[in-house]
């Protein structure tokens, strides 16, 4: 590495870690949410939020719940 120019798969690593780490102190299922995220970029869907609920809008809310149930 040269400088501070860090190579993909450092930065693929350590984002994934940060999305675990966010999803265990939620006291939410790592791979659960990872696979959710994999279906929905496949279909061409949103993305699961890494948020709490709490911090959700609410007219969002129900599409949470609604991409939750597949």
């Amino acid at each position: 590495m040269y400088g501070k120019a860090k190579p993909k798969r450092y930065q693929f690593v350590s984002r994934m870690l940060t999305v675990a780490t966010s999803l265990k102190v939620q006291n939410r299922l790592v791979l659960e949410v990872i696979i959710h995220a994999c279906r929905a970029a496949h279909l061409g869907q949103e993305p699961p939020f890494l948020l709490p609920e709490a911090e959700i809008p609410p007219m969002q809310t129900s599409f949470l719940l609604l991409f939750q149930a597949l």
